[in-house]
């Protein structure tokens, strides 16, 4: 086989794997607005207030194995009542609002290090959840002191 023919069989089974994900992801992500839409929803049939528009974020993980270690990609949304991040292959990390003792911006956190880190303190033995929201990240900070304050 030369080399033309093994470019080209490359290049195929490169476009075809990027198809495949492309589609993978679009479906993920068509779920997880699914799945935002119903935790809207469902807050506002409790009569739960949002604090904040949901905002996409990544969810970097917890101390807490009772919050999930395993981070992710996916959408905050923060009600008077909780905090629901919907990662975009479905899992949920909900967090009661009255354990959230208060949230904080830092440049790293456990060796992680981007833009945006909003790292929420929860009520237990030095549970902290890590999140990072770049845009409208100090409208979030603010979200947060707002329920702190109340608790």
């Amino acid at each position: 086989m030369g080399i033309l023919p093994t470019i080209t069989l490359v290049a195929g089974a490169l476009c075809l794997f990027l198809g495949v994900m492309t589609l993978l992801l679009m479906r993920a992500s068509k779920k997880r607005d699914e799945l935002v839409a119903g935790v809207v929803a469902q807050a506002e049939a409790n009569g739960e207030r949002m604090l904040i528009a949901p905002a996409r974020g990544l969810y970097q993980g917890s101390t807490d194995s009772a919050y999930g270690k395993i981070g992710g990609s996916g959408t905050l949304v923060l009600t008077d009542a909780r905090l629901t991040f919907v990662k975009i292959g479905g899992g949920m990390v909900d967090v009661p609002a009255k354990n959230i003792v208060r949230a904080r911006a830092e440049k790293s956190y456990n060796g992680v290090s981007r833009q945006g880190l909003i790292v929420v303190e929860v009520e237990g033995p030095s549970s902290e959840l890590l999140f990072a929201s770049p845009r409208q990240h100090k409208e979030w900070l603010a979200a947060f002191a707002m329920l702190a304050s109340r608790g």
